[in-house]
């Protein structure tokens, strides 16, 4: 029997009876799905047609739901990413797509046809979210965003804050946990400004984002992106990520997604969190103690002492902070690490597995060095014979000076500013200026003298 790698995988690991109800079944779905395509090809041209195209694309998404048909689904969200890429490319060269067959062509520019094309991919975008599907859920965002911005401002409000929940919920799923930190920054802006929500559902919103910080990576390597694992970044993203303008360019245009000036960063995140005491949250003083225990304690054995109670009690109190406790209870154990080698040069087995207990047994921590170790978070060398771990003094030493040069940099950076060319310029105006009103005083004392000389 010829069949399609797709086809081999649905007949995997079934029964003869159950094969022989497939073979019967694929086919008939085959040609649903073909009749499908041709009517959505054919209402997707007539901007007097878009609900309907809507209707047909909606009730496909239903089936895919309903039957669980991830494979059918991509197909679907595959043929409508294509009609939407054809209609920017009509957009950008109007001449080379024109039929005059067409009485009344779908155009991104008018009003009308947006609000169909912005209502389906809203749909689309739930349904993905709700089959797990994040890499349409994700390119499907995109066009969303693209809609919005044609939008009116008024307009734009009312759909932002659904865009960003999604997103968020998107970026969780898909392991990328500082975007999905920064999605919650736009949300909580804009539900801060919402009168109709409650101080409660405020506050839950706070902690969310605090602990989506404080879960996000720790290493201060070129905007912590060197080990994303989403499917829709490309592969460079995986190696030299420093060196591809390809994966620059594509964190870039997700950072313009998400709102964000320049590169995020675990630490830009952590800044603004700060600024807008966002950590402070009413009524779970737990969030802001965590906060300080990541952030700003330099006592391993306070983090140790106080860091998985405060994340528990936090967690009792807002119950929706759960899901971020294992990320939380890994970012203690680094930070416990991190403070370690300010105080010791060796550490036993037994003292960092206590100050760790409730990171988990010794494989886990063991693990947890190793991946220290590859990420340069923590440079540490295991002597089994000893049971000691030793900190890697030559990497303390390059940390500091990359730590001072960095400190430098600023500085210079600040000197620079203060001589940038409209200040020199202004510099030498005012002192051209001092020395001719000194100058035109002299020359008026002169004058002065020789009228009182002549009289």
């Amino acid at each position: 029997m010829d069949a399609t790698p797709e086809e081999l995988l649905l007949l995997a690991n079934c029964e003869l009876d159950e094969i022989i109800d497939k073979n019967r079944l694929i086919p008939k779905i085959d040609f649903h799905t073909q009749i499908s395509k041709i009517i959505l090809d054919t209402l997707r041209q007539n901007s007097k047609l878009l609900h309907v195209y809507n209707q047909v694309a909606t009730n496909l998404f239903n089936f895919c739901q309903k039957f669980n048909s991830q494979r059918e689904y991509k197909r679907l969200a595959d043929t409508l990413h294509n009609h939407f890429q054809q209609l920017v490319k009509a957009k950008k060269n109007p001449d080379q797509f024109v039929n005059n067959k067409i009485p009344y062509p779908v155009k991104l520019d008018d009003p009308e046809c947006q609000k169909f094309l912005l209502e389906l991919r809203k749909t689309q975008i739930e349904f993905a979210i709700r089959m797990e599907q994040w890499t349409d859920a994700y390119r499907t965002s995109e066009i969303i965003f693209t809609l919005i911005n044609k939008q009116e401002k008024k307009v734009v409000r009312s759909h932002l804050q659904t865009f960003f929940t999604q997103l968020s919920n998107i970026f969780f799923n898909s392991g990328n946990y500082l975007f999905h930190s920064y999605a919650l920054m736009n949300q909580h802006s804009i539900i801060m400004k919402n009168t109709t929500v409650s101080d409660g559902s405020k506050a839950t919103l706070s902690g969310e984002l605090v602990f989506s910080a404080l879960s996000a990576t720790l290493n201060n390597r070129l905007s912590n992106f060197e080990r994303l694992s989403t499917n829709y970044l490309p592969k460079e993203v995986r190696k030299e990520f420093e060196n591809s303008s390809t994966v620059t360019s594509e964190i870039l245009k997700v950072a313009q997604m998400l709102q964000i000036k320049g590169m995020p960063s675990h630490a830009s995140l952590i800044q603004q969190i700060f600024i807008k005491n966002i950590h402070n949250v009413e009524g779970n003083p737990n969030v802001a103690t965590l906060y300080k225990l990541v952030e700003f304690e330099e006592s391993p054995f306070k983090i140790s002492q106080l860091g998985s109670e405060a994340l528990r009690k936090a967690c009792e109190v807002m119950p929706n902070l759960s899901k971020y406790a294992p990320f939380i209870e890994k970012t203690l154990a680094i930070r416990i690490l991190q403070k370690c080698k300010n105080f010791f040069t060796n550490v036993k087995f037994a003292s960092l597995s206590k100050m760790m207990s409730f990171f988990g047994d010794w494989d886990k921590i063991e693990g947890l060095l190793y991946e220290c170790n590859r990420l340069g978070l923590v440079m540490t060398i295991a002597d089994h014979s000893k049971q000691v771990i030793t900190f890697d003094q030559a990497a303390q030493v390059h940390e500091n000076l990359v730590s001072f040069g960095n400190k430098l940099r600023k500085v210079f950076a600040q000197v620079q500013e203060t001589r940038t060319p409209d200040r020199e310029r202004i510099r030498i105006f005012e002192k051209i200026k001092g020395e001719l009103d000194e100058e035109m005083r002299r020359v008026k004392d002169v004058k002065e003298a020789m009228t009182a000389t002549q009289q």
